[in-house]
């Protein structure tokens, strides 16, 4: 297999990798934040804070899928690896 065939490859693998990972947050947030909102009820200071935490929680593994792109390399030079 030729090296720009592989570094696509791994290109790919990186962003459905990032993607899942993306999905995940989101995931998080909604459950977290949204669906505790819509349900209507009257939110207590417990259920606040763990409406913040899941917040907090969506946006560590929302950057760290963005971090995994960094690995990403160049079809002009498949071996750099930042």
């Amino acid at each position: 297999m030729d090296i720009k065939r592989r570094t696509t490859i791994h290109n790919e693998k990186l962003k459905l990798t990032s993607s899942y990972i993306n999905a995940v947050a989101i995931g998080l947030l909604i459950f977290g934040i949204v669906r505790p909102i819509f349900e209507g009820k009257f939110v207590t200071l417990a259920q606040f804070l763990a409406m913040i935490i899941a917040m907090v929680v969506s946006i560590v593994v929302h950057i760290i899928g963005r971090r995994l792109l960094n690995a990403m390399q160049s079809e002009d030079d498949p071996e750099r690896e930042d």
